[in-house]
């Protein structure tokens, strides 16, 4: 009788498990994200601030964990781990050509690992974005592009639109060199399950 008890309980909790997976959601608020990015001065990605937090909910209104994230440091409830944002970048010198790759792997791999499965809910976006590359030709193609990018991500993922919630300007920088200037806030969910496939999609892709 015992053993059946057991039994129902493990079922039980694998039960609850899946459902909380089926129901959690990621909701990442990013207060204030400042990078920038010039060849010929830094020579390495600059993060100037870097503030942002992670909260897992499960069945969508219980939180599981919340998790800060700064230029400096993590923070995991009140423990605080040291982790340097730029020096991990500095280290990394294949960042933005890796930043590339994978965008063109996504984009060659749309029927497998597609970014609309995500389907994010976008709840504000204040996005302030200026590039430039080696060539002015590109640099001219490419912003068209990424706007009408951000307006398909944007028309997919607001439920209720306000005029003042959403805002973005991308500027070109013709200086013949490769430069960006980035400066992001927005807060976005996902719903844990899509996001785990989608996870798994790309990581099969990747491999």
């Amino acid at each position: 009788m015992l053993s059946i008890t057991v039994v129902l309980v493990i079922i039980l909790l694998i039960y609850f498990f899946i459902i909380s997976v089926i129901f959690s959601k990621i909701i990442l608020n990013i207060e204030k994200c400042d990078i920038s990015y010039n060849d010929e001065y830094e020579k390495n990605i600059c993060v100037k601030n870097l503030s942002l937090s992670m909260q897992i909910y499960i069945l969508k209104f219980i939180k599981l964990i919340n998790i800060y994230i700064y230029k400096d440091y993590i923070q995991i409830f009140k423990f605080k781990i040291p982790f340097n944002f730029e020096e991990k970048i500095k280290k990394n010198d294949r960042l933005v050509y890796d930043l590339f790759e994978n965008i063109k792997l996504l984009r060659s791999n749309k029927d497998i690992v597609n970014v609309r499965y995500l389907k994010p809910v976008i709840t504000n976006l204040n996005l302030d974005l200026s590039f430039g590359t080696e060539n002015s030709l590109v640099t001219t193609f490419t912003i068209p592009t990424i706007s009408i990018i951000i307006s398909i991500i944007l028309r997919s993922s607001i439920k209720k639109y306000k005029d003042e919630n959403y805002k973005y300007k991308i500027t070109p920088k013709y200086t013949n060199k490769n430069v960006f200037k980035l400066y992001l806030n927005t807060k976005l969910s996902f719903n844990t399950l899509r996001l785990l496939i989608f996870i798994k999609n790309y990581r099969k892709i990747k491999n």
